[in-house]
């Protein structure tokens, strides 16, 4: 079974705007953000979830 990627935007009755990826391993979650980011304008606090250093802990794992 195949995991479903998707970007879920956030806005809250104070006008904060959080983007998240979910289903996407590695730096692919920066890159299904990303549009929405310039979209939004800066971005003040990014957060990475283990997913994101999980793929990269497997690539660095193959090449030991």
């Amino acid at each position: 079974m195949s995991s479903s990627k998707k970007v879920v935007v956030t806005i809250t009755k104070e006008g904060e705007i959080k983007i998240e990826a979910v289903g996407y391993s590695g730096n692919g979650c920066l890159k299904a953000t990303e549009p929405f980011e310039r979209a939004f304008g800066t971005v003040k606090e990014r957060t990475l979830k283990d997913e994101y250093y999980h793929s990269h802990q497997e690539k660095d794992e193959e090449y030991a």
